[in-house]
C-alpha cells in the first residue's frame, strides 16, 4: 500500500508541501517530523544560488512523476529521492549526490518506511551521479525525470543553460566551456540517455537535437 496522489498539472509549492507532509504522514503519522523536514527542503532549494537546482525543479519532477505514478514500483521512497536529490548543491563540491544521498536517507530512516525503503533512497539519489542504466527500473524513471528538461523545447533548454550558467557564475567562461563540453559529450556519448522505453520514446531525439545545438555554440 501507498500513500494515493493526485495527478497533477502545473505545481504551486503549497501542493509540493502537501505532497510531501502526506508521504510523511503516511509513514509515521507525525506532523512535528513532517513540518520540520519541510522547512528544511524550502530552505535548502531556496538557497540564492539556486537559478535551477530550486523548488521549481523538484515542482518539475514531481509533476512528471505523477504522470508515471502507475509504473513506479515503489513510490514512497521514489518519492523521498525527488525531495532529496539535490538537497545539497554547490558548485565547488564533487560530493553533491553523495551528501544529499545521505540527507535523503537519514530523512527516511526517521519514519516508518523501513531499511529497504531508507536504502532505496540512497541508491536511487546515487544513480543522479552518472545518470547510467540501473538494474532497478525505479532509478532509472528517476534518473530520466531528472533530466527530461533535456528533451523539452528549445526555448525551455535555453532557458535552462543560461539558468546552469548562472550557477557557475564564479567561473571563467574558458573554464565554464570546457566543463559544460565535457557534460554534454557524456550524455551524447550514451547509447541512450532515457533509460526508460517511456520517455526514450517521448524525449530522446529532441534532447540529443538540443545537447548538439548548444555543443555547437560553446
Amino acid at each position: 500500500m501507498h500513500a494515493q496522489f493526485i495527478k497533477l498539472g502545473n505545481m504551486e509549492t503549497e501542493v509540493l508541501k502537501q505532497l510531501f507532509q502526506k508521504i510523511v504522514r503516511y509513514l509515521d503519522n507525525d506532523q512535528t517530523y513532517a513540518d520540520q523536514e519541510w522547512d528544511i527542503i524550502v530552505k535548502a532549494y531556496s538557497g540564492a544560488d539556486r537559478y535551477y537546482h530550486n523548488l521549481d525543479h523538484i515542482k518539475y519532477m514531481m509533476g512528471k512523476a505523477l504522470e508515471v505514478r502507475h509504473l513506479i514500483s515503489d513510490w514512497d521512497p521514489f518519492a523521498f529521492s525527488i525531495y532529496y536529490h539535490d538537497i545539497v548543491y554547490d558548485t565547488r563540491r564533487k560530493d553533491n549526490e553523495e551528501k544529499s544521498a545521505e540527507v535523503g536517507q537519514l530523512a527516511a530512516a526517521n519514519t516508518g518506511l523501513g531499511k529497504v525503503g531508507w536504502e532505496k533512497v540512497h541508491r536511487q539519489i546515487m544513480a543522479t551521479k552518472t545518470h547510467e542504466w540501473s538494474e532497478d527500473e525505479d532509478c532509472n524513471y528517476l534518473t530520466d525525470i531528472d533530466l527530461l528538461v533535456l528533451g523539452e523545447s528549445p526555448e525551455v533548454y535555453q532557458n535552462y543553460t543560461v539558468n546552469i550558467r548562472k550557477e557557475y557564475s564564479r567561473y571563467l567562461d574558458f573554464f565554464y566551456k570546457m566543463g559544460r563540453k565535457k557534460v554534454l559529450k557524456h550524455f551524447l556519448n550514451m547509447e541512450r540517455i532515457y533509460k526508460t522505453d517511456y520517455f526514450f520514446e517521448r524525449y530522446e531525439e529532441q534532447a540529443r537535437e538540443n545537447l548538439e545545438h548548444e555543443l555547437s555554440g560553446l
